[in-house]
């Protein structure tokens, strides 16, 4: 059997705190996900009950009731969105909070365990400011990857769905165009990480 490497070994240990900080906060992040969804729904649902209400309202006939329905689910769409937006914050703060909670605890811990060797080698202010740096961009990782990350895969999986109900061939066009967003918008975040990462050096 090869031997793992102490690059494997660092990344299995990463991998175990991260499981171990989101493990016991898994039901607070499910409950975001779906609260997040609740809230972006009228922004791709309204403009669909829109198109359903002037299209009936066109009608030699229009049907009274199916009109009805209509305006009731657009009206229920938006009044949804206020305490679907306050559970979705409330449920990401519990997850954020609490893995910086754990996090900072875990840090203490390994800081208690040091050698006054490394202590006194090391300025304890400098390493304290950097633990804090760390564990505040660990904080804001869930933040980023339900509104930015989930929310532009919610985005493009139902503009894609909608397309392929109204016009399917227009997936040609999209498909590309969705696929080179990704690819800017990656190698930009890359670009940012490799700044940050050298201004902390």
């Amino acid at each position: 059997m090869p031997t793992p490497t102490a690059e494997t070994t660092e990344t299995q240990s990463e991998l175990k705190l991260l499981r171990e900080l989101f493990a016991d906060k898994l039901w607070a992040g499910v409950k975001a996900i779906f609260f997040i969804t609740l809230k972006a729904a009228p922004v791709w649902l309204i403009p669909l009950v829109t198109a359903r209400v002037i299209d009936l309202a066109n009608q030699p006939e229009p049907d009274i009731t199916k009109l009805i329905i209509y305006i009731i689910i657009g009206i229920g769409l938006f009044l949804q969105n206020i305490p679907a937006a306050v559970y979705f914050t409330k449920n990401l703060i519990l997850l954020t909070r609490g893995i910086g909670r754990d996090l900072r605890i875990k840090v203490c811990h390994q800081l208690q365990a040091l050698s006054l060797h490394y202590h006194n080698r090391h300025s304890v202010g400098k390493v304290h400011s950097k633990a804090i740096r760390d564990i505040e961009i660990i904080e804001q990782l869930p933040r980023l990857a339900l509104e930015q990350g989930f929310s532009f895969f919610l985005g493009v999986s139902l503009t894609a769905f909608i397309i392929y109900i109204r016009k399917p061939e227009a997936l040609l066009f999209f498909i590309p165009a969705a696929a080179a967003g990704g690819v800017v918008s990656a190698l930009f975040r890359r670009k940012m990480s490799d700044t940050v990462n050298d201004y902390r050096k």
